[in-house]
């Protein structure tokens, strides 16, 4: 199946996206006084209501530009910053010319001008309006179902672990809460990252919360432990207590045999227990533990579409950084609807 968005969805979406950005401008400037909207200056010298006719200034001239566009005449489209006739230079002109302007009439403008905007960006084909950022969607896509294909599953072997202690089966739990901290500590900064980047300049204003998070999760290797820290708290559990192993091999029987990427990695992490685990090879243990733990919990309690997609990116390919793995084969809509907010 094809990643990308229909097309007409991705419209709806980005128009929708525009009109909430210009609501939510409008709305800041509710329960300001007539001396800010119209007199004082709010930014570098411009007045809340030339910053309002100024954003109608652009939005009449993109319209114009987008309906030659729309129209077959791209070639009479007067390009911006030939000789003096730049950005910066256009804005002084228009800085100037708005000065005094009264609130009412700058807000009239931005209205007007903003929805000869939207018109005109609901006329302009879905070949036009998207272009090569077409393709730019489906490499953000393919993010998203990367993230989305993974967003439950970091957390499985501590929450199983959990589980389990509660059944008094603790000697489980002291290897899943090793490797799943270890984990979830190495993948969260990563994850938030990626976040931040498929929102675009949204995702760094703090408004959206994204910031915050992403500032606050390399806190969880500090607040339970660093990589280094976990990955020995896992040699150490199967060296003082042997049946924690047994009970983590025990949980992964279930799934022998799912894949051969599986069976290939679970005989790697045998063989180098076999030859005696050392710090060094601590990390990558405590990494190749953890990816087979989540593949034999998600082959028994995941609908097959999420465990296919899982063992895709994780175990047969070379995962590297989000969006570089190919899902497209996967049920990419299943995936995106499981990882949506109820």
């Amino acid at each position: 199946m094809d990643i990308s968005t229909p097309l007409s969805s991705k419209r709806a979406a980005l128009l929708a996206r525009l009109a909430a950005e210009r609501g939510y401008l409008l709305q800041r400037l509710e329960g300001l006084d007539e001396a800010t909207l119209t007199h004082d200056p709010v930014f570098d010298g411009w007045t809340v209501a030339a910053l309002l006719a100024h954003l109608a200034y652009w939005d009449a001239l993109d319209a114009d530009r987008l309906g030659k566009l729309a129209d077959g005449r791209p070639g009479d489209i007067e390009p911006i910053g030939a000789g003096e006739d730049t950005v910066d230079a256009r804005n002084a002109a228009l800085q100037r010319r708005f000065a005094g302007l009264p609130f009412e009439q700058g807000l009239a403008l931005c209205q007007k001008e903003n929805r000869s905007l939207m018109l005109a960006l609901e006329r302009l084909p879905d070949g036009l309006l998207f272009g090569r950022g077409a393709c730019d969607m489906k490499g953000g896509l393919a993010v998203m179902l990367h993230l989305a294909a993974t967003l439950p599953l970091d957390q499985l072997p501590v929450e199983l672990g959990l589980i389990f202690y509660d059944r008094e089966e603790g000697p489980f739990t002291r290897i899943a809460t090793a490797i799943g901290k270890y984990w979830v500590c190495k993948r969260a900064p990563a994850f938030a990252h990626e976040a931040m980047e498929c929102l675009g300049g949204p995702g760094y204003v703090e408004e959206t919360g994204l910031p915050r998070l992403y500032r606050e999760a390399p806190v969880n290797s500090i607040w339970e432990g660093s990589g280094n820290v976990n990955a020995l708290d896992l040699l150490r559990a199967m060296a003082r207590s042997p049946e924690s192993l047994d009970a983590y091999l025990q949980a992964l029987a279930p799934a022998a045999g799912c894949d051969p990427a599986f069976d290939e990695q679970l005989s790697d992490v045998l063989n180098a227990l076999a030859a005696g685990a050392t710090e060094g090879r601590a990390r990558w243990l405590a990494e190749r533990m953890v990816l087979l733990l989540q593949t034999a919990l998600l082959v028994q309690h995941a609908p097959a579409f999420v465990s296919d997609a899982f063992i895709t990116a994780r175990l047969r390919q070379n995962e590297g950084t989000y969006g570089v793995v190919d899902l497209a084969a996967q049920d990419v809509e299943a995936i995106l609807e499981r990882a949506r907010p109820a």
